[in-house]
């Protein structure tokens, strides 16, 4: 089966998924891309059935070869209409693609894993959970880059408004929602201040020994990490393989160093020491390897910019997509 046409379904939820829709622009041409905006659709007060109907009535006037769907949480599309598409377009591969990490597969989630051809997960760890939540077909694909907010740093040429530390944290502090992962950044931050470094985080919610330095949108972080020495990238589940998120690739692709939390898998997407540093609290000290960065700096200067090339080269959408299509033909 060859693919050529394409109905790109993203989760605009905060922003606009402009990645998706450019990555898959490079790979087949705008001209074969039609984009379906369930979210700005329900935004607008549009009912459940109207936005079922709009669906429906794309597909038949597109005739796509792909549907890719990014749902998610929302219930943003029925599994129902999902069913449905399939059966007036029984050619036409509709895939599901979620870039969250959960503790388990929701209900909702698993019904539309059963009325997809293809669920997309952006972790090898949990495919197992996917495959017993009755998906079809379980495939790996990492959330990628945005070439333009991301690696050009063009989101509304925002810049921020509060100084930058030398090392930087952009993310949240959740406590017990997400315990594990929310104790480790903690932890970080505070053995980064105690070891007298200046370290600061962008987000919420954190205790109030660590004040945060400012606030920022996930498509503006580019802008504070280039204006650091060192960014780390902690996430909240870091015991499942190759799960690492986007402010790894926002980091990265920023041309700061960055200093990573370890997953299993990790040396698979990127080279350690030379692209990033891995930090393996069972192995490394966060302190050092950021003392490091910081003593280093032409070191620290050949990381960011071998970190940059590696998410320019291997890491963006375009990427993504390029990898997957071969699979999905195979279909």
């Amino acid at each position: 089966m060859k693919i050529e046409r394409v109905i790109c379904a993203p989760l605009n939820y905060s922003h606009r998924q402009q990645g998706q829709l450019d990555g898959l622009a490079a790979v087949f041409g705008p001209d074969n891309i039609a984009e379906f905006d369930f979210w700005g659709l329900r935004k607008a007060h549009v009912g459940s059935n109207a936005i079922s109907e709009r669906l429906l009535n794309l597909a038949r006037e597109f005739k796509p070869d792909w549907i890719w769907f990014q749902i998610q949480e929302s219930q943003g599309i029925k599994p129902e209409v999902i069913t449905q598409l399939k059966a007036e377009h029984p050619k036409c591969v509709i895939t599901h693609w979620t870039g969250d990490c959960r503790p388990k597969v929701s209900d909702h989630l698993a019904e539309i894993c059963k009325a997809t051809d293809v669920t997309l997960i952006s972790s090898i760890g949990q495919i197992p959970m996917f495959q017993a939540a009755g998906a079809k077909i379980v495939e790996y694909v990492q959330i990628g880059a945005d070439y333009g907010s991301d690696i050009l740093g063009d989101y509304d040429a925002w810049r921020p408004s509060f100084r930058v530390p030398d090392v930087v944290l952009c993310g949240n502090y959740y406590g017990k929602t997400f315990e594990q992962g929310s104790q480790e950044r903690l932890d970080a931050i505070r053995a980064l201040v105690e070891a007298k470094i200046d370290v600061g985080v962008i987000g919420r919610g954190w205790p109030d020994d660590i004040k945060p330095v400012g606030q920022c949108h996930v498509k503006q972080q580019h802008h504070v990490y280039k204006r650091a020495k060192v960014a780390l990238s902690i996430n909240h589940f870091n015991n499942v393989e190759r799960y690492y998120s986007d402010r790894q690739i926002i980091a990265m692709a920023s041309g700061t160093p960055v200093v990573a939390r370890y997953v299993p898998g990790l040396g698979h997407e990127f080279v350690d020491q030379s692209e990033c540093v891995f930090w393996d609290p069972l192995k490394h000290s966060l302190v050092e390897s950021v003392q490091w960065l910081l003593a280093n700096p032409g070191m620290a200067g050949a990381i960011g910019r071998n970190g940059r090339e590696a998410i320019i080269k291997r890491h963006t959408w375009a990427s993504r997509f390029r990898e997957l299509l071969p699979r999905l033909e195979l279909l």
